[in-house]
C-alpha cells in the first residue's frame, strides 16, 4: 500500500497522488533492479488501507477512510459508502507467480503435530513437472496490517534437508 502521508495533527489528510500500481521485490535481483511494476488499479489506498499476502499467493487490498481529501491525477475511482466516506470495496491481486503452477510443488504429506522450535519438521511433496527440485523453503507469518504498515510482516527461511536423490527416485535393493 506504500506510505499513507497523513498528518499527525488534527486529522487532516495531507496525502496527494497514490500509487496506482503494485510493485514486487526481488531481492536478489541487481541492486538498482530489485522493483518491478505488476498490476494497476482504479482505486486509491491511502490512510487505514490493507494488502495482505494470502494462503495462495494472492493479495487481499482494501480500505482508505479518507480518499475524498486528496488530489489526484485522472485514471482513478472512488466509491463512498452511504454512510460514510471511506471505500469499503475489497480487490484480490493476482500477481503473476501464482499462475506458474508448473513450477509450483505439492505438499503430499505432513508431519502430524504442531512444527516443534529448533527440531526437524517432516513433509513430502511433488512437483508437476519431472526434473525440478526444492531449492529452499519459507514460512511467511500471516498478514497484521494496519494504518498501510504491516508490523508483523516477516519471512522466515528454513533449513532444507533432502533425504532422496534430486531425481526422486530410490533405488530399492
Amino acid at each position: 500500500t506504500g506510505l499513507a502521508g497523513d498528518s499527525a495533527s488534527g486529522g487532516e489528510s495531507r496525502a496527494n497522488f497514490p500509487i496506482l500500481f503494485a510493485e514486487l521485490y526481488d531481492p536478489e535481483a541487481e541492486q538498482g533492479s530489485r522493483f518491478s511494476r505488476l498490476g494497476t488499479t482504479r482505486i486509491a489506498r491511502m490512510y487505514h488501507s490493507t494488502a495482505c499476502l494470502t494462503t495462495n499467493g494472492t493479495i487481499i487490498v482494501a480500505g482508505c477512510d479518507r480518499c475524498y481529501r486528496f488530489a489526484v491525477a485522472n485514471g482513478w475511482d472512488f466509491d463512498p459508502s452511504n454512510t460514510s466516506k471511506a471505500e469499503y470495496r475489497v480487490e484480490i491481486f493476482t500477481p503473476s507467480y501464482v499462475f506458474m503452477v508448473e513450477l509450483r510443488p505439492t505438499i503430499t504429506f505432513v508431519q502430524s503435530g504442531i512444527m516443534p522450535y529448533d527440531a526437524l519438521f517432516t513433509l513430502s511433496y511433488s512437483f508437476p513437472s519431472p526434473g525440478l527440485r526444492l531449492t529452499r523453503v519459507v514460512l511467511v507469518a500471516p498478514c497484521s496490517c494496519t494504518h498501510s504498515f504491516n508490523t508483523h510482516q516477516r519471512l522466515l527461511g528454513l533449513e532444507v534437508e533432502v533425504d532422496s536423490p534430486d531425481d526422486g527416485i530410490i533405488m530399492v535393493g
